[in-house]
């Protein structure tokens, strides 16, 4: 069995904020339609955070959607936040100049990372992780990849395993999902089972789950990075068909290369 878990990421201190943590688990045996796992959970992931490590956080997360028994051979995350920082940021950090500011923030490899800039061009307009108020979801997406024993091995994918389960993520980006009639095939029939009006969070990791299952299930329907992207930025993975026909498609490395 393999499982995709959504996760809209919240703020360290959400708790009281209009925008929280989300999950939303999916699964699937080989050749079955992807179906709902548990029940979709929100609230704030920091008191988890602050637990157990390794398998006793997969566990809990597990549990926080009420699918404690799941034992697939195999999890996905796609997560809705910066997983990596822009590579001429950290150079500046350590001391390295810049040689041109770009006029626009699109182009400002500073603040923007490829593939950023890549979607900008593209008619979608993701946010930077030094620039905008993300940076509180992205330090927490990355505590919780490193609690999991996930390292970024290739561009655009973290990946490793606790207790015979292979374990991957990667960066998904809800707002083109919303337009992808691929994406809507996979979460259209599952939507009427988070309940009666769902909360946009939830909704999102939907999405994010959606995109997941996407990746696995036809990798030729999601860009990805191009080959010898940064694999210290990291990579948003967006459905194909949500994206507008400016600018070529890269020579991108497939969802399941």
């Amino acid at each position: 069995m393999e499982a995709w878990l959504g996760w809209d990421v919240g703020a360290w201190h959400c708790q009281g904020g209009p925008s929280r943590d989300a999950l939303v688990l999916l699964a699937a045996e080989v050749g079955e339609a992807p179906r709902l796992v548990g029940r979709p959970w929100r609230g704030n992931l920091r008191a988890t955070l602050n637990g157990p490590r390794g398998p006793g956080l997969l566990a809990a997360l597990l549990g926080l959607v009420g699918a404690t028994g799941l034992r697939p051979s195999a999890l996905t995350l796609g997560v809705d936040t910066p997983l990596g920082w822009p590579d001429a940021f950290r150079a500046l950090l350590d001391g390295a100049l810049p040689d041109h500011i770009p006029s626009t923030k699109a182009e400002n490899s500073l603040v923007m990372r490829e593939t950023e800039r890549y979607l900008c061009a593209r008619g979608l307009r993701p946010l930077s992780p030094v620039q905008d108020l993300i940076g509180s979801q992205s330090t927490k997406g990355l505590v919780l990849l490193g609690s999991l024993g996930l390292a970024p091995r290739r561009p655009g994918w973290w990946t490793g395993g606790l207790g015979g389960v292979a374990l991957a993520a990667f960066e998904a980006y809800p707002t083109p999902c919303r337009r992808s009639a691929a994406v809507e095939a996979l979460v259209g029939p599952l939507r009427s089972g988070l309940g009666p009006d769902p909360h946009d969070d939830v909704l999102d990791a939907l999405l994010c789950a959606g995109l997941a299952a996407l990746c696995a299930r036809s990798p030729d329907a999601v860009v990805g990075p191009p080959h010898g992207a940064s694999v210290t930025e990291g990579w948003i993975w967006v459905p194909a068909d949500a994206l507008s026909a400016e600018g070529p498609r890269p020579d991108a490395a497939s969802a399941g290369d």
